[in-house]
């Protein structure tokens, strides 16, 4: 099976960066969850871990994508740490989220799955993350 993992973070960091398809614009480039540019703030982080196989012998399998922001207090406003959230769940909620990442070479998703509860804010020594969650239901094409 293809690196499941890093197809779907591609395909989602691609969809990040459509802006001419959802008309968000975030000036920060997304970056998969082995990027090496750890101390870089503020920044955008998509990690996508592969789960269970949604129905035995098909290749389906729920995908559980992160999509987090860092930045730190000193350097970001609230007003624009707040904007910049805002076009993240914009583009992470659309829709038509399924077809969208489908649009990646070699990867199918058949939808996604996403609640209020799937959010968090996590705050330490001025440094903040926030975080979307969600299960895309995907597979190798």
């Amino acid at each position: 099976m293809p690196d499941l993992q890093r197809l779907t973070e591609n395909a989602v960091i691609a969809w990040l960066n459509a802006s001419g398809t959802h008309s968000q614009t975030l000036g920060i480039t997304p970056a998969n969850s082995s990027s090496d540019d750890a101390a870089s703030l503020p920044r955008i982080v998509v990690k996508c871990t592969p789960r269970a196989e949604r129905i035995p012998g098909t290749g389906v399998y729920d995908v559980e994508c992160e999509v987090a922001y860092l930045w730190q207090a000193d350097d970001t406003t609230d007003a624009a740490a707040s904007t910049l959230w805002a076009k993240i769940k914009a583009i992470m909620l659309w829709d038509a989220l399924a077809a969208r990442i489908s649009d990646a070479a070699n990867l199918t998703c058949w939808g996604a799955v996403w609640s209020d509860g799937n959010e968090s804010h996590e705050l330490e020594d001025r440094h903040h993350r926030q975080t979307l969650t969600l299960t895309l239901v995907c597979q190798p094409s």
